[in-house]
């Protein structure tokens, strides 16, 4: 058959086909949502395969969608857009890549007799799968059964549905490869589709986390790395390397005998009333910290220390509108710590800090935004051999932890 009346015949039918397909009109107090990314899976029907391959018809996966083959081949679409009403799928969902129909003499050696294309397919109106054929338009390809979704809480659209073979489709299929193996229902495959949109984000915050409390150690050097590679080994059955004597971190500041310390964060909840809050507050206290030759630590006129707590924080407070669901990029929340000497000369100096996340970092936390605030790496550093906080050369000395004696 020439190309030129293979396509005249497409035109024919596609013509047809939409004329009768007909689109449902969104109800009058529908919420649209718009689509921002996600990807269907077409769990393809491997008995269909096997159909269509007995009359050397093959189909094949055009990116950028993909697939992988197991027990029966799965195709992945990427969404990439369009607007749908959640609560009847009234709409389109649009996806990249598609689906090439070939057909073969022999061993497909000589190349294809004949070729379809079925490029950005769309889930529309919650029960066809459409795309565009061979460029010229949108035509049906499957009829979506026994199709179920639900929106999450995060605004993600989780669909399914069984992909049964369009009967026009069907029809355009045998007209444009001379054949009869396409059959109207003919199963195609099970769909699942994940659907992302501008709401679509998963913020879960817990009942209640209210604190933070950590005791603080002093901090050593790791044990294996190049510039501390093992000398022995732990007694049994700790079976690991060991290095001896440890390096204790720090190069100004150190923990002295009667020494102990804590870090504390405290949510301080929104109050428009009395006009506090949302707040973290900090607090920190070490005993006995000494300098290199045992007397009381107190380097400056002001701040002698610096604590810091690695935070990651995931709020709804993101975007041009402030108003998104995002995870920022990790941070530090610092707190300068002021050290004092005692009169004990067998005690060195003890040092503190009480402020808040509002005060050493404006914006952490936000009325409403419900922030979670992952924190790790909670620490104390001192000021250093030149004895200035806050530049290069300090060190860590003191870490959350645990003594067990």
């Amino acid at each position: 058959m020439r190309t030129g009346t293979r396509t005249a015949r497409l035109w024919s039918v596609l013509l047809v086909t939409l004329g009768v397909m007909g689109a449902a009109a969104p109800a009058s107090n529908a919420a649209l949502r718009t689509i921002t990314g996600g990807e269907t899976e077409l769990h393809v029907d491997i008995n269909t395969v096997g159909v269509l391959a007995a009359d050397q018809i093959y189909q094949l996966i055009l990116p950028p969608a993909t697939v992988v083959y197991s027990f029966q081949p799965v195709a992945t679409f990427p969404i990439t857009g369009g607007t749908v009403e959640d609560t009847t799928m009234l709409g389109t969902v649009d996806h990249s890549g598609g689906i090439r129909t070939v057909k073969c003499d022999g061993l497909c050696d000589n190349g294809y007799t004949a070729q379809l294309d079925a490029l950005n397919p769309k889930i529309a109106f919650g029960n066809q799968f459409t795309a565009d054929t061979n460029g010229i338009l949108t035509s049906p390809v499957a009829d979506l059964v026994d199709a179920t979704w639900e929106t999450a809480p995060d605004g993600t659209i989780r669909y399914e549905a069984e992909a049964n073979l369009n009967a026009g489709a069907a029809l355009i299929l045998n007209v444009y490869f001379g054949t009869s193996v396409f059959q109207a229902g003919q199963h195609i495959g099970h769909i699942k589709s994940t659907i992302l949109t501008t709401t679509s984000y998963i913020h879960h915050p817990p009942a209640s986390a209210p604190t933070v409390r950590t005791a603080l150690v002093p901090v050593y050097k790791e044990c294996g790395t190049a510039g501390n590679p093992a000398t022995g080994s732990h007694s049994p059955p700790l079976a690991v390397d060991s290095c001896a004597p440890g390096h204790a971190g720090g190069t100004a500041a150190h923990f002295g005998p009667q020494s102990s310390g804590s870090a504390r964060l405290d949510v301080v909840p929104y109050d428009p009333n009395e006009g506090i809050g949302p707040d973290v507050s900090i607090q920190v206290t070490l005993s006995d910290v000494q300098a290199g030759d045992g007397s009381d630590y107190d380097p400056a006129v002001g701040p002698d220390l610096t604590f810091a707590a690695r935070v990651r924080l995931t709020d709804l407070a993101n975007g041009n509108s402030g108003e998104e669901g995002a995870t920022a990029t990790d941070m530090d929340l610092p707190a300068p710590v002021n050290c004092t000497p005692t009169s004990d000369p067998a005690l060195g100096s003890t040092c503190f800090a009480s402020t808040s996340a509002e005060a050493v970092l404006p914006g952490l936390v936000q009325p409403g935004a419900q922030a979670i605030l992952q924190a790790f790496r909670l620490r104390v550093a001192d000021s250093g051999t030149n004895g200035i906080r806050g530049d290069t050369d300090d060190r860590v000395f003191a870490q959350q932890g645990i003594f067990a004696p």
